[in-house]
């Protein structure tokens, strides 16, 4: 099996939003785990990188999956929705519905014994940042796109090669031919 943290492909196009206030309000653009839909509101996005390539993912910020129709209508869908909340937005300039994964199926997954985690000597009360991964797979469990307690603000991982394809996002991402998103490879190991 092999763990993948997942990037925005900076190839392709990022958004913005229109409403400068948009981080600011209720919280509901802090993506930590928890719901969001109670808070979340009718958003507006410009491509802010107009001369990228089009992707069916589109750049924000890597604890954010931003993604078109074609991703919404497709077998995809299903394995989003099992990660957490599929919350609506709308694409300025054209009106097109984009969709967010607020990513709420976090797992305490981490072997922190023998990962490498770099403490920071200024900010001694932050988690640190880990330099080297290693997972125990045993406690993924049905895990499809996840977050880990460590990184919870900031990364979104999945796996490959553990459950049926058909369930595997990376494998799914890729037999679709989707575009927009990297894969990091970060572990590789066995059950």
């Amino acid at each position: 099996m092999e763990i993948f943290r997942v990037l925005p492909d900076n190839d392709f196009q990022c958004l913005m939003p229109c409403n400068s206030k948009f981080a600011d309000e209720q919280g509901s653009f802090v993506f930590d785990g928890t719901e969001r839909r109670d808070r979340w509101g009718d958003y507006e996005f410009y491509v802010s990188t107009p001369l990228s390539r089009r992707g069916n993912f589109f750049g924000m910020i890597s604890d954010k999956f931003v993604f078109d129709e074609h991703v919404y209508e497709s077998d995809l869908l299903d394995i989003l929705e099992r990660a957490g909340e599929v919350l609506p937005a709308k694409l300025a300039d054209t009106g097109e519905n984009l969709y967010f994964l607020n990513v709420t199926y976090c797992i305490n997954a981490l072997d922190v014994e023998n990962s490498y985690i770099e403490r920071s000597p200024v900010f001694k009360h932050t988690p640190g940042m880990i330099r080297r991964h290693s997972f125990y797979p045993s406690r993924l469990g049905d895990a499809v796109p996840f977050k880990l307690p460590q990184t919870v603000r900031t990364h979104i991982y999945c796996d490959t090669g553990r459950m049926s394809e058909d369930d595997e996002f990376y494998t799914q991402y890729h037999n679709l031919g989707f575009t927009g998103l990297e894969f990091e490879s970060l572990w590789t190991g066995s059950e």
